[in-house]
C-alpha cells in the first residue's frame, strides 16, 4: 500500500474519483497524508490498477489519517473501512444532509484510535442527523473532539452517541471538547 500525498480530493454524491496507479500491478492507499472528502451517497475515491484497469476503494484499504491528513464524510455517506484505524489528523463526519458514519470493519480486530494531537470534528444539524463513528472493535479516544451544530438548537435534554464501540475496553478522554 502507499501513502496520499498532498491536494485536496473531492468526491461529490454519485461520483468516482480514480486515481491511476503507479505501481505496475495496481496499488492501494492505505495512509492518507492529503485532504479527503467524500461526500453523499455513492460517492467514491479508489486506485485505479493500470493492468487491466481494476479499481481499489479507499474503504478496502485506508488504515490511518496522518497528522497531516484530513478526512471528511459527509452529506448522508457511510464510510467503513476494512479493520482498525488510527487518526493522527483530522476525521470530520457530518449531519448536514443527513448522518454521516466513519466506522471501522473487522469484528474485534476494527479498532479506532484517536491519538493525542488529531481532531474528530462532529457536526449535528438534527435531533437524527449528526456525525457518528463506529468502532466495531476497541475504542482509543484521545486529541480534540469538537461539536458544531449549525442552525440548530438541540432540545434540552438532548444525547447524542457520536462515539460507540462494540468491545470492552474503549478508554480514554479526548483531551479538549
Amino acid at each position: 500500500g502507499t501513502t496520499l500525498t498532498g491536494g485536496s480530493w473531492k468526491a461529490l454524491t454519485g461520483a468516482t474519483l480514480s486515481i491511476e496507479s503507479t505501481v505496475g500491478n495496481g496499488g492501494s492507499i492505505v495512509t492518507n497524508a492529503a485532504d479527503i472528502t467524500l461526500s453523499g451517497a455513492g460517492s467514491v475515491l479508489c486506485v485505479r490498477n493500470p493492468v487491466g484497469g481494476a479499481l481499489t476503494s479507499l474503504e478496502t484499504s485506508l488504515t490511518s489519517n496522518t497528522a497531516a491528513g484530513a478526512l471528511r464524510i459527509l452529506g448522508g455517506r457511510t464510510f467503513t473501512t476494512a479493520g482498525a484505524f488510527s487518526n493522527a489528523g483530522i476525521l470530520e463526519v457530518g449531519g448536514v444532509g443527513g448522518s454521516s458514519t466513519f466506522a471501522t470493519g473487522g469484528g474485534a480486530l476494527g479498532t479506532f484510535t484517536q491519538q493525542a494531537g488529531s481532531t474528530l470534528n462532529v457536526e449535528i444539524a438534527g435531533v437524527a442527523s449528526f456525525g457518528r463513528v463506529q468502532a466495531a472493535g476497541q475504542a482509543t479516544l484521545a486529541g480534540t473532539l469538537n461539536v458544531t451544530a449549525p442552525g440548530f438548537r438541540p432540545p434540552v435534554g438532548s444525547l447524542f452517541q457520536i462515539v460507540t464501540y462494540a468491545n470492552s475496553p474503549g478508554h480514554g478522554d479526548f483531551g479538549t471538547t
